[in-house]
């Protein structure tokens, strides 16, 4: 098990998630598992489009203080957190909130943050189930569209995305992860969804 800022990384959670996998609502308790999912997922996802080198000596980022912050006391009522699996467990997770794009109407359009599957539980549904429970969640809370940024490179993520419905609206940006490491992203849009 890998140790950073004294947090043990437990193993994949599960080798055969249940079908259907529920979402759920985080939980503060999940925090730490919240953390490693993404930990884990980012050293899959990026191999091929980040350094080697940063990649094997990832930090945990955010910390599992973070989740469980987020989780505890979401910051709006337009603020969602969503894990996939029972109580206990969490094979992927996805973050909503208020649109950070300063060309979009922050009170219409909802933003996925974070939407992971742990490696060992990918190609099972999760990241549909958890994409339908942030859309959800955005068309509850009033939102009339829905926005994520993908790595450009990542061309897995783009046709999962795609197939669901999601379209690239031209917008893109570099996002800097450390200053000496970034990546291209561009923006999808999914909208006008129908209200609730």
């Amino acid at each position: 098990m890998r140790r950073r800022f004294g947090l043990s990384l437990p193993p994949p959670f599960a080798a055969s998630p249940p079908a259907p996998v529920s979402v759920r609502a985080a939980e503060a308790t999940d925090g730490a598992a919240i953390a490693a999912v993404k930990w884990r997922s980012w050293r899959r996802a990026y191999r091929t489009i980040l350094p080697d080198a940063f990649l094997d000596d990832l930090a945990v980022v955010p910390t599992p203080g973070y989740w469980i912050g987020r989780a505890a006391v979401p910051p709006s009522h337009r603020h969602g957190c969503f894990v996939a699996g029972p109580r206990g467990t969490v094979l992927g997770i996805a973050d909503v909130a208020p649109t950070r794009d300063e060309d979009l109407d922050r009170e219409a359009v909802t933003e996925v943050l974070v939407l992971y599957v742990d490696p060992a539980a990918q190609r099972r549904g999760i990241g549909g189930a958890l994409l339908a429970a942030a859309v959800d969640h955005a068309r509850t809370t009033g939102a009339a569209e829905v926005v994520l940024w993908v790595a450009e490179a990542n061309v897995g993520a783009r046709a999962f995305y795609e197939a669901a419905g999601w379209r690239a609206d031209g917008a893109g940006k570099r996002f800097e992860v450390t200053p000496e490491v970034a990546m291209e992203e561009v923006r999808y849009r999914l909208g006008p969804i129908p209200p609730p």
